[in-house]
């Protein structure tokens, strides 16, 4: 079995971050896209607009994630969870 290393964590953290970040982008653009193209208005309009925003708003608590992810695997606490 091969273990991970920290560099091996970091990437995988940055690949996940990465692709949610893809993703979520891509899903608001195709929802902006299908709001513009369609010209949607009323209930529907404003759903297809609210779940864009979300979609581009989650982008930045998965950062934010990262980033504390990022420091769990620099400071051991993964190692050290890992005796018990």
């Amino acid at each position: 079995m091969q273990k991970n290393t920290k560099a091996d964590k970091k990437r995988d953290a940055l690949k996940g971050a990465i692709l949610y970040t893809l993703l979520g982008a891509a899903s608001a653009g195709v929802l902006l896209y299908l709001w513009w193209r369609y010209s949607l208005a009323g209930v529907a309009g404003t759903l297809v607009l609210l779940a864009s925003l979300l979609d581009l708003g989650l982008i930045i608590p998965v950062w934010k994630v990262f980033q504390e992810r990022i420091k769990e695997i620099e400071g051991g606490e993964e190692d050290a969870a890992a005796e018990y």
